[in-house]
């Protein structure tokens, strides 16, 4: 996860006891073959992912949404959201 959307919502995440599985600090590209495997010489950039986090997405938003009942907003967890038409009759 890029923690840059939620370093803007909650800016002491950590402090706050995100649950944060751990923290990306190197990466490899490797090729799987029969005989092995085969390291990348590179990471292409889209595949760097210093800085980030590993996390669980259900554990991330139950997180999320005990910070925000505490807050004052009320959560009802467990609904699909039905899509409406914005339509008038007539």
């Amino acid at each position: 996860m890029n923690p840059v959307a939620l370093k803007e919502l909650v800016p002491d995440f950590i402090e706050k006891g995100a649950p944060l599985e751990g923290e990306v600090k190197s990466e490899q590209v490797c090729m799987l073959t029969k005989g092995g495997r085969i390291k990348a010489p590179i990471t292409p950039p889209p595949l760097n992912n210093h800085g980030h986090y590993v996390v669980s997405l259900s554990r991330l938003t139950e997180w999320l949404g005990k910070l925000v009942e505490e807050a004052g907003v009320y959560m009802f967890p467990g609904f699909a959201a039905p899509r409406c038409s914005m339509r008038t009759s007539g």
